[in-house]
């Protein structure tokens, strides 16, 4: 009778110190578990972006940014589609960085997932990009057109294209259009730019017609561009419009420094000078004085220039974009018979600097100029 009695508590120590060993386990596998949550996977890509125009047919292609040029990666993909609502559908067997647009992709979305891959086999963190609306091909019908033997091989499209500027979309960098042109003999394509009249809003005004590069100013700023770009074929047969809409441009940060700078000065009310010309006026040599609330107009004697003491509120401010040290104020006072007078900067940075400045002063009410820290 004792034997069995003994045998049962040396068997449930045992049990116990099972328990307590499975236990510590555990808690050693949530531990391990809890610190690989707080370190998600490393960031190996920057950014990724979808190249291509989304028309029936014709081929998208992911591109994904390194943050680390230096460092060997590879990446998986995997494309899917999306709904009005948001939903996605994977999209079988669709897992390289190109993709063909089909029929069934019209009025959807498409999105690319990307996952970087180390040499070391180490798994990144997931980037992704979305396409715009899918639209049919645009390609017309035997019976919307005159030419009978038309063939869809030979109707003017762009195979692909892209846009090349500033990373940061910094203005002071040209815009560059290349495509790849299909369907006959190219003609005269039609280049359009526009910019965004006003700011977030949807209206535009052209800008350049004819052209695959475009210089921005520093009139550019804070406002979007717009490419239009319809393939033209040599007898006159145009092709679908493609349109892309390239996102807010910025201010150069050292520019925007200089400025901030200059409006720290005007707020603890010392007067900033600038060194101008103006053709127009007797004494070529000029400065702009700018102060809190009026900018003077002075020769280079250091005199103020008779009726050359403007306020703040009763002027314009604006850049020649043809011109890169030019730049204009237009005097609304009176309204009926605003003057124009027209300067020239030391250098195209120099007009740049004036310009922002300026127009941010306008925009202030003199007592309430921010502190720019």
């Amino acid at each position: 009778i004792i034997k069995p009695s003994f045998f049962a508590a040396d068997r449930c120590s045992h049990v116990i110190k099972r328990i307590e060993v499975l236990s510590a386990v555990t808690k050693s596998n949530i531990a391990q578990k809890s610190k690989k949550d707080r370190n998600p996977p490393r960031k190996l890509l920057s950014d990724c972006e979808i190249r291509g125009t989304c028309l029936v047919g014709d081929k998208l292609t992911a591109f994904a940014k390194r943050c680390n040029k230096s460092l060997m990666i590879s990446c998986d993909f995997q494309w899917f589609n999306m709904d009005q609502d948001g939903n996605e559908r994977i999209i079988p067997h669709e897992t390289t960085a190109s993709y063909v647009v089909k029929t069934q992709d019209i009025g959807t979305r498409l999105k690319v997932v990307c996952t970087p891959k180390s040499e070391s086999g180490e798994l990144g963190q997931q980037v992704a990009a979305e396409s715009q609306l899918v639209l049919s091909s645009g390609l017309p019908s035997p019976l919307d057109t005159q030419d009978m033997h038309l063939e869809t091989e030979s109707y003017p499209r762009l195979l692909d294209w892209k846009i090349e500027m500033h990373d940061q979309r910094e203005y002071v960098d040209p815009i560059q259009l290349s495509y790849i042109y299909a369907g006959g003999k190219e003609g005269n394509t039609l280049v359009l730019w526009l910019r965004e009249q006003r700011r977030d809003t949807n209206e535009f005004e052209p800008l350049l017609e004819g052209q695959i590069l475009y210089q921005p100013y520093v009139e550019d700023e804070g406002r979007r561009i717009k490419i239009n770009i319809t393939p033209m074929r040599i007898d006159a047969v145009a092709g679908p419009t493609y349109t892309y809409i390239i996102d807010k441009l910025k201010i150069p940060a050292s520019f925007m420094a200089e400025v901030n700078s200059h409006l720290k000065k005007i707020f603890q009310g010392i007067r900033v000078t600038f060194p101008v010309e103006n053709p127009d006026m007797v004494g070529s040599r000029k400065a702009i004085v700018c102060t809190k609330h009026y900018i003077e107009v002075v020769g280079a004697d250091g005199c103020i220039a008779t009726n050359f003491v403007y306020g703040l509120g009763l002027m314009k401010v604006k850049a020649r974009r043809k011109l890169p040290d030019r730049f204009q104020i237009k005097i609304t006072n009176p309204p009926a018979h605003p003057v124009v007078h027209e300067f020239v900067a030391e250098s195209m940075r120099a007009r740049d600097v004036l310009v922002i400045l300026l127009k941010r002063l306008v925009v202030y009410t003199p007592n309430s100029i921010p502190n720019p820290e």
